[in-house]
């Protein structure tokens, strides 16, 4: 993976939480749709009043008839035979309403199937920037962490796979699962330091799994995060019942998270 940055620094007026969730959501689907040895190169740009960030990649690309439907909720870049590799189909639609909020747009580019893709996302620069806030913009430097296996349990995919990459790029060793039974399953064989679970869940609930969990002897004392749609009183008596560590309502900001996974990492050291 290559990274190309601007010449130089530029800020945009939006919202952190929801832009992560843009890029987060084309770099899952450039790893995607890349076999093993394939290249990933991320580009920032300045043209004119807009800053233009383009993921490109060299996957199995977009065939010509789907360029036009591509951000189309339940459209997928993949022919039926890669379906396997895709989530619901609705990351992309996401991403271009969140991009469209902001002022932006959001393109897709591929000369064709196995010819690999480009989408290109174009921010208005935010021009009236004191330079007293430039300098206390600057983001604070993050000590490395030691590798942590973190478990991640979502029935959403594109949602599970965007946060498990963003916690891969932070240093952390990621699995996901997208049911009760499968993070049940994963959770005995692979032994994680901390568990990410949803709580509505098809086949187990997220209640059962982590009651599961806290049965083992393995995971008695393993952080276990509620991270879910779910905020009201009556979800969060039930996670304490259940014996989750904490309870966090979805959508929470990556930075957020993981303070809050290095925190209850430490506690549970």
């Amino acid at each position: 993976m290559t990274l190309s940055p601007a010449a130089r620094p530029v800020w945009v007026d939006g919202d952190e939480a929801r832009l992560t969730q843009v890029f987060s959501n084309l770099l899952t689907n450039a790893c995607k749709y890349s076999d093993s040895g394939g290249h990933i190169a991320v580009a920032v740009e300045l043209s004119g009043s807009d800053v233009v960030v383009a993921v490109s990649d060299t996957g199995i690309g977009i065939h010509p008839g789907l360029l036009e439907r591509i951000f189309e909720r339940f459209v997928q870049a993949a022919p039926s035979g890669e379906r396997a590799r895709g989530g619901m189909g609705i990351g992309l639609s996401l991403a271009r309403q969140m991009v469209e909020l902001h002022g932006g747009t959001i393109a897709a580019h591929s000369q064709g199937t196995g010819q690999g893709s480009r989408f290109t996302v174009r921010l208005p620069i935010q021009s009236s920037l004191p330079i007293v806030r430039e300098a206390a913009a600057a983001p604070e430097p993050v000590a490395p962490v030691p590798t942590r296996r973190v478990l991640l349990v979502d029935d959403n995919r594109d949602s599970v796979e965007s946060l498990a990459l963003l916690l891969a790029l932070s240093g952390y060793e990621t699995e996901t699962a997208h049911d009760g039974v499968e993070a049940v399953r994963i959770a005995t064989a692979w032994r994680p330091d901390i568990v990410l679970l949803d709580i509505g869940l098809p086949r187990m609930s997220g209640y059962e799994v982590c009651r599961a969990i806290r049965s083992e002897g393995w995971g008695k004392d393993i952080p276990v995060i509620a991270l879910t749609g779910w905020g009201h009183d009556d979800a969060r008596s039930l996670t304490a019942d259940s014996g989750f560590t904490t309870h966090l309502v979805k959508p929470v900001d990556f930075p957020k998270l993981r303070k809050i996974l290095a925190e209850v990492r430490t506690q549970a050291a």
